[in-house]
């Protein structure tokens, strides 16, 4: 009983750095998207991938470190597992930022509000459950290797 008041404990922990993290990334995304879109007239879906991956860097070593305290020794692997969520999260960001833009004539800044709350809730199921493992996900800290 104890142990699962622990575990329970540490993942809500664990989702609240995440999101922290998340809106730390969020930021820097959206802020080189805007910078890029308005101040040099860069093509939206150029500015916006361009964001994405920056804020990606930045997302990968601070969820690796502080949010699930990985020490696995496999850290290109896991690293390509992050980039393979983040890759799939872009293309959600991407197509629906182009959905909304196309189809809806939403302007670019809006839109991209919206389609960064939707690769949001893909990056974080697919880190959690695949990046980082089983044990980040149940909230346990993972092994010294991988």
């Amino acid at each position: 009983m104890k142990k699962s008041i622990s575990i329970k404990a540490n993942n809500i922990l664990q989702f609240i750095k995440f999101s922290l993290v998340g809106v730390l990334n969020t930021g820097i995304h959206y802020a080189v998207f805007l910078l890029l879109y308005k101040c040099f007239e860069i093509y939206f879906l150029s500015a916006s991938a361009i964001g994405y991956c920056m804020g990606l860097i930045n997302s990968f070593f601070m969820n690796r470190v502080w949010t699930f305290h990985s020490k696995t020794t496999r850290k290109k692997t896991q690293f390509m597992k992050f980039v393979i969520v983040n890759l799939l999260a872009m293309l959600i960001n991407l197509g629906t930022l182009g959905i909304l833009k196309v189809i809806f004539n939403v302007a670019p800044e809006f839109g991209q509000a919206i389609s960064i709350g939707l690769a949001m809730i893909v990056n974080f199921l697919g880190n959690k459950y695949w990046t980082f493992g089983f044990a980040s996900a149940c909230g346990v800290k993972p092994h010294s290797s991988a």
